[in-house]
């Protein structure tokens, strides 16, 4: 990814999460930015998943819109080898739950990892959120 891409994608990022910020109730924009930070975790601590405890409110928070908005500033970080599964109910369908995980083809080289890491870092800066 060459240095412009990363910016405008940096860009398109901070521009999204700043709106979601005013359009998600408080309670729901704040379970999206623990799941964000769970994900930047992973990349620094070259964790193969996240894995992000809900409780039941945070079942609830979780919609189906929740969902796919988390899902698009999934998309605008782009993939770098890694894939987002989210389920979105349980079996006794009370609520969603997720989580993100490499793919089963293998971890990503030490550069790639930390280059990901990196730029993500710089994401979460320009977005204001804190490491």
């Amino acid at each position: 990814m060459s240095d412009q891409d990363f910016l405008a994608r940096t860009e398109r990022f901070a521009r999204h999460l700043a709106e979601l910020g005013l359009r998600l109730d408080k309670e729901s924009f704040a379970l999206l930015l623990r799941i964000l930070h769970g994900v930047n975790q992973a990349l620094v601590h070259h964790s193969r998943s996240v894995d992000i405890p809900f409780g039941p409110g945070d079942r609830k928070l979780f919609t189906n819109e929740l969902g796919r908005e988390l899902e698009t500033l999934m998309d605008l970080l782009g993939s770098h080898g890694m894939r987002m599964v989210v389920d979105v109910a349980d079996s006794a369908g009370a609520g969603p739950d997720g989580g993100f995980e490499e793919p089963s083809s293998g971890l990503l080289a030490p550069a790639e990892r930390d280059r990901d890491r990196r730029e993500v870092e710089a994401i979460v800066r320009a977005s204001g959120m804190q490491l």
